[in-house]
């Protein structure tokens, strides 16, 4: 069993200044909202995947790909009257995250893959597979949730023990980012899920279920803008 997809893709619109290309400090930098936050990205980095963007009523707009909004001084922070986590896709993480989604804990919050495009400036700089964890309730326990992941991502390198010096090297010799489409889909899984997305006919969708597409809820967003006088 795999994670379903979302019916929408996202955009997700970086700094001018955002080094795509090669990257130093992205995870460390998180520190500077949280210590977990920072956590969270590094451990995502040693399971192959890597935290993009978090957006949420109690953090704003954060992550390695939206890092300004954590000490520029005149800071648009926004967020969503709701919870959405965005990762890098790996296989490792998707396992990780299908075993959180069993645990009653994590009813209130749903996953599935999605495309995203990195723009700036309305330029398409990349697309790239993610997975994207979103809830609608604007109560949801953030803190409770990331601690859980937290922990799950703990314990499974904690386990293996491998790939868990990669932040750090990845710090300091820097993080080369490349995108290539499909680098980790099976055609034949991707030919199939075409089929059930384009099936028609109420009499197939009984024998075989339902598409293998989610729908992608509806937010509320607001930003504020700081600037000094």
């Amino acid at each position: 069993m795999s994670l379903p997809f979302w019916n929408s893709d996202l955009d997700l619109m970086v700094a001018p200044w955002f080094p795509i290309g090669v990257d130093y400090k992205f995870v460390s930098i998180n520190s500077l909202h949280s210590v977990r936050l920072k956590n969270v990205a590094a451990l995502s980095l040693s399971v192959d995947s890597e935290f993009l963007f978090m957006s949420s009523v109690q953090s704003g707009y954060v992550g390695n790909f939206l890092r300004e909004n954590l000490f520029t001084v005149n800071a648009h922070i926004g967020f969503n009257l709701g919870f959405f986590l965005l990762l890098g896709y790996s296989q490792r993480i998707e396992s990780l995250i299908e075993k959180m989604q069993k645990d009653k804990k994590n009813e209130d919050i749903k996953a599935g893959i999605t495309w995203c495009a990195i723009r700036r400036r309305k330029m398409l700089l990349g697309n790239l597979k993610s997975i994207a964890l979103v809830s609608e309730d604007i109560l949801f326990d953030e803190e409770s949730f990331l601690t859980r992941f937290e922990a799950v991502l703990s314990e499974n390198i904690g386990k293996s023990g491998e790939n868990s010096k990669i932040p750090y090297f990845a710090e300091k010799f820097g993080y080369r980012r490349f995108f290539i489409p499909y680098e980790t889909d099976n055609p034949t899984d991707m030919n199939v899920s075409r089929l059930l997305i384009e099936m028609e006919f109420p009499e197939t969708k009984q024998i075989t279920g339902p598409s293998p597409e989610i729908n992608f809820p509806f937010f509320i967003g607001a930003e504020l803008i700081f600037s000094r006088p």
